[in-house]
């Protein structure tokens, strides 16, 4: 999967919103959504991963994607959360790659 910069995954999101490869969460904490978003990039035949933004919310409608940096409270806490919970929630262990990026 070629490398995608955080500019790049908000324009993919703007004109054609969710994907099957990028997926944008609010995420005050890792939920069950965030992780069945992690399970579906890691299963899916062919995809080799995905993009999933924590932070980043849909200000607009579904006819009107407007998606928006809204920040993270605590990106230390989640990142730790995320990584801790698929290596141990999920049936098979998962290692994300976690990068964080500043806006």
């Amino acid at each position: 999967m070629e490398l995608k910069t955080l500019e790049e995954l908000l324009e993919i999101l703007r004109y054609g919103g969710e994907t099957t490869s990028v997926e944008a969460k609010r995420a005050e904490k890792i939920s069950e959504s965030v992780l069945e978003t992690v399970s579906a990039f890691s299963n899916e035949p062919g995809l080799g991963g995905g993009y999933l933004l924590l932070g980043v919310e849909n200000k607009g409608s579904t006819e009107c994607a407007d998606y928006r940096i809204s920040g993270l409270t605590d990106a230390e806490k989640l990142e730790s959360d995320l990584a801790s919970q698929c290596r141990n929630e999920m049936s098979s262990s998962v290692r994300p790659r976690i990068q964080r990026v500043r806006h």
